[in-house]
């Protein structure tokens, strides 16, 4: 069957299990299969341990345990009582293959990420039934609360021929105001199905529920779950905070431009020792009280022997003093390419440090953002909403504009 749930600030026809914000490499790794019991058994390989235990994939049926813990109760007359520890809310879930629990996940920029969903669906039907955590920045912009999610919805509802919007309306669950759209999918000579989804922005956090069925048919069960889905006092509290308000920099002399937290404070210029040797160099710090952590974008001058180098010999140049510099015991996750425009970029990250840099190789500079947590685990959503927030305009040629390449 196919349904469709808003990820990564587009609506997206999904077939199958639920699946909400799914990054390439992400779900349990499969385990080799033992050597013969006549063959001695290797030394085991000198491996990092995983910065996050491995979560079964969504959809996965859960042990009973593992769901009571989940906040997940045994089905009564066939529905499970939904209450997770920590989150703001309370539901009801058709009995069926149930998933429930955060989804460590690792974004585009190599920052994880966690994604809540509590979700049932029909082993051999065409019902689904999902409550679905997603970051505000990932659907649209935080700061347009209600009214962003209402256009984003509109938006990409009307924008296929196979859809059919029979609803669009205001919807409120204890004090919390969100929005829900009903509509049809269909026209592929399949069975045309229905989709409501309510969004309720909640905080930094939207929380959708949605619920897939062929048109006409699970009515009474589609309106028991998306109506039994309840906020609690604490989601009120929430709301009521709006989000902090983002701001664009553009970098001097570059055409990279990103969006932080806050203002930077004025550029400073000193020289210094740089991975090149020492240079005069351009920094610009963002200090942020939440979450706890500074930015600095930090632009060195390149020679002229060092433009003609390939952009991967400056980068691994700059990895290695990145890795020298680590406090004793720390080390680095494994790099993660990122390109903006023309230009190379790579992201380097430590598990123990918090820290997170990005360096980009540019016509005539090295640009390097970085992410310093005061502690190891402090909001990673903003440093990846940083670091996802970087773009560039490229010159024809396919050389990033400078003030020395116009």
């Amino acid at each position: 069957m196919n349904r469709a749930v808003v990820v990564g600030g587009a609506l997206v026809v999904v077939a199958g299990g639920i699946i909400a914000l799914v990054a390439s490499g992400s779900g349990p790794t499969p385990k080799p299969a033992p050597p013969p019991a006549t063959t001695a058994p290797p030394p085991p390989a000198a491996t990092a341990p995983p910065e996050e235990p491995a979560e079964p994939a969504a959809g996965t049926v859960r042990p009973a345990s593992d769901l009571a813990a989940r906040g997940v109760s045994p089905a009564v007359d066939g529905w499970r009582r939904v209450a997770p520890p920590g989150e703001p809310f309370t539901a009801e879930l058709p009995d069926g293959e149930i998933a429930a629990g955060l989804l460590p996940q690792t974004d585009a920029s190599g920052v994880p990420i966690e994604l809540g969903e509590w979700s049932s669906r029909e082993a051999e039907g065409q019902v689904e039934f999902a409550i679905l955590r997603t970051p505000f920045w990932r659907l649209t912009e935080p700061t347009r609360g209600l009214a962003g999610l209402r256009d984003l919805a509109q938006a990409h509802l009307e924008g296929g021929p196979d859809r059919k919007v029979t609803r669009l309306t205001d919807v409120e669950s204890h004090g919390v105001a969100g929005v829900e759209v009903v509509y049809e999918l269909g026209g592929d000579g399949s069975e045309p199905m229905q989709a409501t989804i309510r969004w309720f922005p909640v905080g930094e956090q939207v929380y959708q529920v949605l619920a897939v069925a062929p048109v006409g048919k699970e009515e009474a069960r589609v309106r028991r779950f998306v109506e039994g889905f309840a906020f609690t006092e604490a989601a009120q509290a929430l709301a009521a905070e709006k989000p902090a308000a983002w701001t664009a920099f553009a970098v001097p002399d570059t055409d990279v431009t990103l969006t932080a937290p806050s203002v930077p404070a004025a550029p400073t210029v000193e020289t210094r020792a740089t991975p090149w040797g020492e240079r005069a160099v351009t920094a610009w710090t963002f200090p942020l009280a939440k979450p706890k952590a500074t930015v600095t974008v930090t632009r060195v001058p390149l020679t002229a022997a060092e433009r003609g180098q390939k952009p991967f010999e400056l980068i691994e140049t700059w990895q290695k003093a990145v890795k020298a510099a680590l406090p004793s015991g720390a080390t680095l996750r494994a790099p993660r390419p990122r390109p903006v425009g023309a230009s190379e970029g790579r992201v380097l990250s430590s598990s123990q440090t918090g820290e997170r840099r990005y360096g980009l190789v540019l016509a005539d500079a090295f640009l390097e953002i970085a992410w310093v947590p005061a502690v190891a685990d402090a909001d990673p959503e903003a440093a990846a909403r940083l670091f996802g927030s970087l773009t560039m305009v490229p010159t024809p040629g396919g050389v990033p504009a400078t003030k020395e390449n116009p």
